[in-house]
């Protein structure tokens, strides 16, 4: 019998224990209360990783290691986007979406505390019947 979720959404957490320090120098980044509006933004920003290969690697070693374990593919997925967000106290993310893609990923570094921004997910399918 073959099992199939086409409407599922699957989430993994995991700690990176590879060193990914160099992230602390780098001077681009968004401030959560920014976030608000991407209209109009500068796209060709988002490529942080590009400027820190030893931290793209092991993202990619990750992101590899997720993708075959979970979608039994060995196909070739690249890191098409990437930036930083720098959190004061109190800021948040605004919801968004992250269409266009196998999946996306989030990566804490620094000091993380269980005071540290939570992470939330919205159903998108809410309020939809089995036959919607």
């Amino acid at each position: 019998m073959n099992v199939f979720t086409p409407f599922g959404y699957l989430f993994a957490e995991t700690i990176v224990k590879e060193d990914c320090s160099e992230l602390k120098e780098c001077e681009f980044y968004l401030r959560g209360s920014g976030q608000d509006n991407f209209k109009g933004k500068d796209y060709s920003n988002f490529h942080v990783l590009d400027d820190y290969p030893h931290t793209k690697k092991i993202m990619e070693q990750y992101s590899k290691k997720f993708i075959r374990e979970n979608f039994c593919s060995t196909n070739k997925f690249e890191i098409t986007t990437s930036w930083l967000v720098n959190l004061a106290h109190n800021d948040r993310i605004h919801l968004h979406h992250h269409k266009n893609c196998v999946f996306s990923a989030v990566f804490y570094y620094g000091e993380y505390t269980q005071e540290t921004c939570g992470l939330q997910f919205k159903n998108p399918k809410k309020n939809k019947s089995l036959y919607m």
